[in-house]
């Protein structure tokens, strides 16, 4: 999105700002631009609160790569049942 934050700060700045992330890797004066807005600003420290809300609910849902020794059964398993519906391999 290429937004950097820069004096006039507005809600709508902000808050394109805050969710493109850009902001985690901003530089101190545009960190302490949105600090001051959110100061002061009820309504974009309460978006603010919602992406990270939203965040930590995607990194709480982000699957887990299952550990390949505990598909092992569920792999023989799954070979057996095709090869005697005569769909496995070379079927």
């Amino acid at each position: 999105m290429g937004q950097t934050m820069t004096w006039p700060i507005n809600c709508r700045r902000l808050c394109l700002w805050l969710s493109s992330g850009e902001a985690e890797g901003a530089f101190l004066p545009a960190r302490a631009l949105a600090r001051l807005h959110l100061s002061f600003c009820p309504h974009c420290r309460r978006y603010r609160a919602q992406m990270e809300l939203i965040a930590d609910a995607a990194r709480l849902r982000r699957p887990r790569l299952a550990d390949p020794e505990s598909l092992e059964p569920f792999i023989e398993r799954l070979v057996r049942l095709l090869n005697s519906k005569g769909a496995g391999p070379g079927a």
